[in-house]
């Protein structure tokens, strides 16, 4: 099996203390590969695991709380393992943990309290699982019936406010003798308006009657008869020749018109003017304005794409202190300029006096500064090859300590010290010694296995550099031919 094994030691003191933060974090596409390996000292030595039952707490951060019992892998090193369920480690976000010893003989020790995290996978984001409670002990179980209850007696503690059949029977009626009230009322109770009936235009005055309008029609003076308009029409004939004339009989100028401003040239057609008008290359469109208005205001490199300015002999701080969003150049003359063994290139991004800047070395190396009341120190930026390549080196054997399989190595990777290989050594005197700024301030203590029988032994570093290795616990000690060193060792 393929797991994700998160290790973590435990020595069993009096003094638990908090809950200890790791660096643990699963995902939730870790179905059943995510494992956590217990290792439990007491007094530096493994803590034996005979007759004994481990129960793993988890508390969720969703509410959900789980106990289970972990899995005891080896009784005489303190080894122990559990595996999330594919329930639990969908569960996403800070757990909260704790493992504890339950003896058969009735006794019991709280043994290590952590934190881990599980974090969601893309693919499971439109997952939220309900909070849950796995009940291993029936005082869990108790605790989980007693809070159901009460969420029940809360949700029906309001039955008594629930309206009956007959009450709601008795306001229907009610409405309903309103209702047939309403629909007898004839004196316009809604109040509806002569607009609302379409004569908005209608007044309210008295109206000709049908004798008045007959009396009206038959008034001769009031009305022309046909004689009358043939021969008003016959004497029209003058006016009519004088109408039809074009030849501008009055004399009509352009400015009386309107049209003084108007020259006398040939228009263009309408048909030239909509080929015109639809012409898309020579006119621009709302898009193109858009664009345009939207572009930048100061450039942040030369017309023809090269930086903006150089910095030859110049204060890298002054000059990009009074500029915004810029780029610029530098041949290795520049004052405050990255500790680069070569020209660098780089980029500001920010505002007058506020920004930070990236430089690029033709040396290959990435630095950083930013300026935030005032700039700061310039920091390389490693890259995922300065990072996972270590530096070995061997460490200094003393007292007749030699290589065994494997020559003894040391090295710091970031905040990490690592040694690895295999030694014959004498315990209780000094076997070997690496440099103090590789190792913790104030020194470490790691466990070694050992090599021809199955045991521990517990190496001491000096703050001083030096280490040696003291105690033994092992199957037989005198079948111990060699030391195991590969341990890895936290620098703060």
């Amino acid at each position: 099996m393929v797991y994700k094994d998160a290790e973590i030691s435990a020595s069993v003191t009096t003094n638990l203390g908090d809950y200890k933060t790791t660096n643990i974090r699963f995902s939730t596409q870790d179905v059943g590969t995510a494992k956590l390996s217990f290792n439990l000292f007491k007094d530096g030595v493994p803590l034996p695991l005979s007759a004994v039952t481990g129960k793993l707490v988890m508390a969720m951060s969703d509410g959900s709380r789980f106990v289970k019992d972990v899995t005891i892998v080896d009784k005489l090193a303190g080894q122990a393992e559990y595996v999330l369920t594919s329930n639990e480690i969908k569960h996403y976000g800070k757990v909260t943990a704790a493992l504890n010893l339950y003896y058969h003989n009735e006794q019991s020790l709280a043994v290590v309290r952590f934190t881990f995290e599980i974090t969601q996978d893309l693919i499971d984001y439109n997952i939220a699982p309900t909070a849950e409670y796995y009940i291993e002990q029936f005082e869990d179980l108790k605790e989980a019936v007693e809070t159901i209850v009460e969420e029940l007696q809360e949700k029906f503690s309001n039955l008594d406010n629930v309206e009956t059949k007959a009450g709601a029977q008795a306001k229907a009626d009610a409405v309903q003798a309103n209702l047939d009230t309403h629909a007898t009322n004839k004196a316009n109770p809604h109040a509806v308006t002569k607009t609302q009936v379409g004569l908005a235009n209608v007044t309210n005055d008295k109206q000709a009657t049908k004798t008045e309008f007959d009396l009206h029609v038959d008034d001769e003076i009031k009305h022309i008869t046909n004689t009358e308009r043939l021969n008003w029409n016959a004497t029209q004939g003058k006016v009519d020749s004088h109408v039809t004339r074009t030849d501008n009989p009055h004399g009509v100028t352009k400015a009386q018109v309107g049209l003084d401003k108007v020259d006398n040239v040939q228009q263009a057609s309408k048909t030239a003017f909509d080929t015109h008008n639809a012409d898309s290359i020579r006119h621009v469109v709302q898009a193109d304005k858009d664009k345009w208005n939207g572009s930048q205001i100061y450039k942040i490199t030369s017309d023809t794409g090269t930086q903006l300015f150089g910095l030859a002999d110049k204060d890298l701080f002054t000059e990009l202190a009074s500029k915004r969003t810029t780029t610029f150049y530098s041949n290795s003359t520049t004052t405050n300029q990255p500790p680069v063994s070569s020209s660098f290139r780089g980029l500001q991004i920010g505002q007058e006096n506020i920004g930070e800047v990236l430089a690029m070395g033709n040396d290959g190396s990435t630095w950083r500064v930013t300026n935030s009341g005032g700039w700061k120190a310039w920091k390389r930026l490693v890259t995922n090859e300065d990072f996972e390549a270590a530096n070995w080196q061997n460490v200094t054997l003393q007292n007749g300590a030699a290589t065994g399989e494997r020559t003894f190595q040391y090295a710091k990777w970031g905040k990490l010290l690592l040694l690895r290989g295999h030694i014959t050594a004498t315990r209780e005197v000094v076997c070997g010694s690496i440099p103090t700024d590789k190792l913790p301030a104030n020194g470490a203590v790691a466990m070694v296995p050992v090599s021809g029988t199955t045991g521990y032994s517990k190496l001491l570093i000096y703050a001083s550099g030096e280490m040696k290795l003291t105690g033994i616990h092992s199957n037989n000690d005198s079948a111990v031919t060699g030391y195991y060193m590969d341990v890895v060792i936290p620098l703060n």
